[in-house]
């Protein structure tokens, strides 16, 4: 089942609220999240907004604002971005 063009934006729209900007990231985040709603939309027959409802709540961890002392604590984003942010620099001062 391929979800709706307006559907499609509902994730999008929840996506830039939490922050998540980057283009590539989002895209991605994007892709797993409709795929991941279609799959319990196919499997548990269940409405859209049930779907997108249970799939929020597996990202919201990964989704949450979050900052780290390594980057600087007034730069804030999505957890898994800013995870990922302090891994670079990690490998970069190593």
């Amino acid at each position: 089942m391929k979800l709706e063009q307006k559907q499609l934006e509902v994730i999008e729209n929840y996506l830039n609220w939490k922050e998540l900007v980057q283009v590539d990231l989002k895209n991605e985040v994007l892709d797993h999240m409709a795929t991941s709603i279609e799959n319990r939309m196919e499997e548990d027959e269940v409405a859209f907004s049930m779907a997108f409802k249970d799939v929020v709540l597996i990202w919201e961890k990964e989704l949450t604002n979050y900052s780290s002392p390594l980057i600087g604590l007034l730069f804030s984003g999505p957890k898994m971005l800013i995870y990922k942010c302090v891994k670079v620099l990690n490998t970069i001062n190593a």
